[in-house]
């Protein structure tokens, strides 16, 4: 048996004591929540930095790998290496 990835993703659930209840997992890199980091998450980042797209809070801070609220070419150098190192 395969075991379970971690991937990003954001979920809703209706209560009716409470309301909404928002819960998140948030995978450093893991942008589009396919449970790796790779180079579509890096295109996505490229695409961010060009304003072509933009993320939902729970994937900006996927995409924000120095963790200082911003997405930036550091984010783009990290999640290289992340890549990098995840094909070694």
């Amino acid at each position: 048996k395969e075991p379970q990835k971690i991937v990003t993703y954001y979920y809703v659930r209706n209560t009716e004591e409470t309301g909404e209840i928002n819960l998140s997992e948030i995978v450093a890199g893991d942008i589009n929540g396919d449970g790796k980091v790779t180079a579509t998450d890096l295109s996505m980042i490229n695409q961010v930095l060009v304003r072509k797209i933009t993320l939902t809070k729970v994937n900006q801070k996927a995409a924000d790998l120095d963790n200082n609220n911003i997405i930036s070419a550091t984010d783009l150098s990290l999640i290289k290496q992340v890549i990098v190192k995840n094909k070694m």
